[in-house]
């Protein structure tokens, strides 16, 4: 990512189980979907050091669909990375995934621009013809049209999507995304598509087959025009500054209140989280207020100058 000058990077078919972020050692963050049984499908993002903190929250929608909300300007964006079935999958299967996709992609706020980006397993095929199709797709399509191909060009038409990897004219080994075992046939199943309304933020999309990785995929990169927005997260540490000689009262006050609290065996994990993390900063906030006493503003001016504002008042009057 680095090398290749990437900020945000969708990853498909991770093969994880779990749904989890963390941060790695050199600051990005790293934010997965999976399906929480088996090692199979996934999805997910790493987010750079530099953009992390312009992230808004993510939500994993499965092990085929994640979404991260980035913080930019004039419109907060909405990345939505997936990993599409494939051939082997029955036709329920991807009627499913691409009703999933259509409901995730109403999640954002109408203002927000949306961008899907990942594996749909569909090939759209030359659309140097498809006139009709203007606003859906450019005249750089590749390859032969299938049926995952129609159902992908049929979403983005219900949904207003421009599919923008077929938009700009670049060399053909800049335009194919996935390679044959063996190396005999390269085509376009990768993506990046954008709401119609914002496809001028897209100022160009291309491959990139000098990266280094393992994949019979090439890295698909697409240029956005954005002003990242720094979201700035209030800080609370009033507790950290309790002094040793309130302690004990502090720990009476927090066990009163947690021998108060009810038991409901179905509540969640993070219910029971939110419900204990109440009691801790309410016991806390009690005890400093009472150790700083009322707050009483000082006067940011002295008796002498307001003094000297009456006087004036009554020489205007």
């Amino acid at each position: 990512m680095q090398r290749c000058g990437v900020e945000g990077l969708g990853l498909s078919e991770t093969d994880l189980r779990d749904s989890r972020h963390f941060e790695t050692k050199n600051g990005n963050m790293i934010f997965l979907a999976g399906n929480g049984e088996k090692s199979s499908n996934g999805v997910g993002f790493i987010v750079a050091k530099t953009v992390k903190n312009c992230v808004l929250g993510y939500e994993a929608i499965g092990d085929r669909i994640i979404r991260i909300r980035i913080g930019v300007r004039p419109h907060n964006l909405n990345i939505i990375q997936v990993y599409a079935p494939t051939v082997e999958c029955t036709k329920e299967e991807i009627s499913k995934f691409y009703a999933k996709l259509e409901t995730t992609c109403r999640m954002g706020q109408r203002k927000e621009t949306t961008v899907l980006l990942g594996d749909f397993n569909a090939k759209v095929g030359k659309t140097t013809h498809d006139t009709h199709l203007s606003q859906t797709v450019g005249k750089y399509g590749l390859g032969a049209r299938n049926e995952r191909g129609k159902l992908l060009l049929q979403f983005c038409i219900s949904n207003q999507f421009t599919i923008m990897n077929t938009w700009f004219k670049i060399h053909l080994r800049r335009l194919y995304t996935w390679t044959s075992p063996g190396g005999t046939y390269q085509n376009k199943i990768d993506y990046v598509l954008i709401n119609t309304r914002w496809r001028s933020s897209i100022t160009n999309t291309k491959t990139l087959p000098g990266a280094d990785y393992r994949s019979d995929h090439q890295l698909l990169v697409a240029e956005f025009k954005g002003q990242l927005k720094v979201i700035h997260k209030a800080s609370n540490n009033r507790a950290l500054h309790m002094h040793a000689d309130v302690m004990p009262q502090f720990k009476r006050d927090m066990g009163t209140r947690l021998l108060g609290m009810e038991t409901d065996l179905s509540e969640s994990v993070n219910d029971m989280w939110v419900r204990l993390k109440t009691v801790v900063v309410d016991s806390a906030e009690a005890i400093v207020k009472q150790r700083r006493g009322p707050h009483s503003r000082p006067n940011w001016m002295s008796q002498e100058t307001w003094s000297a504002v009456l006087h004036r008042r009554t020489l205007k009057g």
